[in-house]
């Protein structure tokens, strides 16, 4: 046996078995080109489906406040004496009222017999019933104690009742009192302590039920809560302090306008991103990953389609195209607003 070396032949086995070794990971250089590709076409989807998710939320801004013609806005001359937000489908004007009095929650509070205060929390208030009445006397809810019931249990037991809350609040050292606030402000949810357990003494308002009164063109209107859904046909009017008001409320034009330009604004973006990805740049010769995706073409075509499609035909509404309302498509494919033109539409 013998061999030949590339010296003595004057052949390049070296190079030889290079070459073959390069002819054998062909395919496998296929595969990563190939790989390198879906890549590139799975990345430029993924950066596709991002701005569709975006033009999603306008969309749904969009949708989120009724038709456009139903956008409105509210406001109150004096913010101090009352706030205002939309809640429903209100009608153009303006109320002017005057707050006299705001509605409050009761509070009572315990007085112990004299030389008898509770010296801590846990302090035993012995066993027996504590009852909650209206002031007519019928019961609300009531709570029975035994004779390990502590005051911090018992304020623990009205919390626990719904409606009220009970606590221990300490005046000084050694003097600890029960305090109950109605959770609900108004007469209507004024009570009365009725019980038999001697150690808590007598109860007296530290606060009084009472209502909000308003004062409107002459009327004196009363409710039991200062949030007053019913004073202004789809608002809901807070009150904050005793004055003189005026709610306000006007179609939201500057508001239905940013609706619409925002969807365009996403719908130009989206088709700027499906372009980046389905053109070719003759001076780098490169070419988008989606060239010639048909899926990615069809795509453009109802973004497009889908603003400037005619609306069908509806009796009395001039309106049934983007180009009437001020949008119009551009030398790019995207879309540019009229804020002019759309701003007049909304408002006829």
């Amino acid at each position: 046996m013998f061999s030949i070396s590339g010296l003595a032949s004057g052949l390049d086995t070296d190079n030889m078995i290079a070459q073959l070794l390069k002819v054998e990971r062909l395919p496998v250089v296929k595969l990563e080109q190939q790989q390198t590709s879906l890549r590139r076409v799975d990345d430029a989807w993924g950066s596709v489906t991002k701005r569709l998710s975006a033009l999603r939320t306008a969309l749904d801004a969009f949708s989120k406040g009724g038709s456009l013609a139903e956008r409105w806005k509210v406001a109150s001359s004096t913010p101090a004496t009352a706030t205002a937000t939309i809640t429903g489908t209100p009608a153009p004007g303006s109320l002017t009222f005057d707050v006299t009095q705001l509605a409050r929650a009761q509070s009572s509070n315990n007085t112990p017999p004299t030389g008898q205060a509770f010296a801590s929390r846990d302090t035993l208030v012995g066993a027996g019933t504590f009852t909650l009445q209206r002031p007519d006397g019928s019961a609300i809810a009531s709570v029975t104690t035994t004779a390990t019931t502590t005051l911090a249990d018992l304020a623990a037991e009205l919390n626990g009742l719904g409606g009220f809350h009970g606590s221990v609040v300490k005046v000084g050292d050694g003097d600890h009192r029960l305090s109950i606030t109605a959770a609900a402000t108004g007469t209507a949810n004024a009570f009365v302590v009725a019980t038999d357990l001697t150690a808590l003494g007598t109860f007296s308002n530290g606060v009084t039920a009472q209502d909000a009164n308003l004062t409107v063109g002459g009327m004196t209107v009363t409710r039991s809560s200062n949030t007053v859904t019913d004073l202004v046909d789809g608002v809901t009017v807070d009150l904050k302090a005793a004055g003189t008001t005026t709610v306000t409320t006007t179609q939201d034009v500057d508001g239905a306008a940013k609706a619409v330009r925002d969807v365009i604004d996403e719908i130009n973006a989206t088709l700027a991103r499906l372009k980046d990805h389905t053109s070719y740049d003759p001076a780098t010769k490169v070419s988008g990953a989606l060239q010639g995706d048909s899926t990615a073409r069809r795509l453009t075509d109802q973004l497009r389609r889908a603003v400037m499609d005619v609306v069908g035909d509806i009796a009395g509404n001039a309106y049934t195209s983007a180009g009437s309302v001020g949008i119009s498509m551009n030398e790019d494919g995207g879309f540019t607003v009229d804020e002019t033109k759309l701003k007049a539409a909304l408002t006829s």
